[in-house]
């Protein structure tokens, strides 16, 4: 058996009717059963860092999805360790679309809207927020010990958008995330960091070390950072456009986060489209 949910206007419950009517709990089971009890949003934040289960009710299962889209989207904000507790994920258009296709034949999904998902994401933030407060160590740590495949990304941001050059019809730029005297965070050109760090090699290293992953699984970034290009705005041609959104997923996996068009996003999930696309551009 596995853990049921009943959906409510606001929230989520435990069905306890359910557990004891259907079966014993495994122990496994019975200790997420405890967790959810004592603090279900905590136990929800859990439950997007762990690893599913062989066998999870529809309910269950659509809980453990919310939580993972939060945080996948909190691990995504490369100023992360920067603004640690003071992070704020907001649930994007994407994100409701679908997890609100996701719904399923469970009792009270009907109050399921997104009002109630964006009432759910405040919980989850709370949640870190609490738990970040006074932690001594980096974020990273945190989410190491919430769930060892979890990954806060690079400092640095790769960005890719269109122009009116009939020629080079892109531009590329790479930045990185820096704080303020204020304490805000800000992205600045990736060439900024050589000022900001000039008297800290340490900490310039640690910045630009994600770079020699990225050289190694796109070769059309390894030469930019080769030559030393990629400290500077750069123009490219759709088929060095093509090139580099090809290599987007890996260039991820590496920790750097790259900022593209959103109809490549969209297309990245159907790859026939992808070329009868770029083969009507060029």
């Amino acid at each position: 058996m596995s853990l049921q949910f009943i959906f409510t206007k606001n929230s989520f419950l435990l069905d306890q009717i359910s557990d004891q009517t259907d079966g014993v709990l495994s122990e496994k089971e019975e200790k997420l059963r405890e967790s959810f009890l004592r603090d279900r949003y905590k136990a929800l934040f859990q439950l997007g860092c762990e690893a599913a289960g062989e066998s999870e009710s529809l309910s269950l299962a659509y809980l453990r999805l919310v939580s993972e889209r939060f945080l996948e989207t909190l691990i995504s904000m490369p100023e992360l360790e920067l603004v640690r507790e003071l992070a704020e994920v907001t649930l994007s258009e994407d994100a409701v679309e679908e997890l609100l296709l996701a719904v399923p034949f469970s009792i009270g999904t009907e109050y399921i809207d997104q009002n109630w998902l964006e009432g759910i994401y405040a919980e989850l933030n709370a949640v870190f927020r609490k738990e970040m407060t006074g932690y001594g160590g980096t974020v990273q740590m945190f989410l190491t010990e919430k769930g060892q495949q979890l990954r806060v990304p690079e400092r640095i941001f790769f960005h890719l958008v269109e122009s009116k050059d009939e020629d080079f019809p892109f531009a590329f730029m790479a930045t990185y995330a820096t704080a303020g005297e204020d304490g805000r965070v800000r992205h600045m050109p990736l060439s900024y960091a050589l000022t900001e760090f000039k008297t800290e090699r340490d900490r310039l290293v640690t910045l630009l070390s994600c770079l020699n992953r990225v050289s190694e699984v796109s070769e059309l970034i390894g030469g930019f950072v080769e030559s030393g290009e990629l400290f500077h705005p750069l123009k490219f041609t759709v088929s060095e456009a093509y090139e580099f959104l090809k290599g987007v997923p890996a260039i991820e996996r590496c920790g750097v986060l790259c900022r593209v068009p959103n109809w490549w996003r969209k297309k990245l999930r159907v790859v026939q489209p992808l070329i009868v696309f770029f083969l009507q551009r060029v």
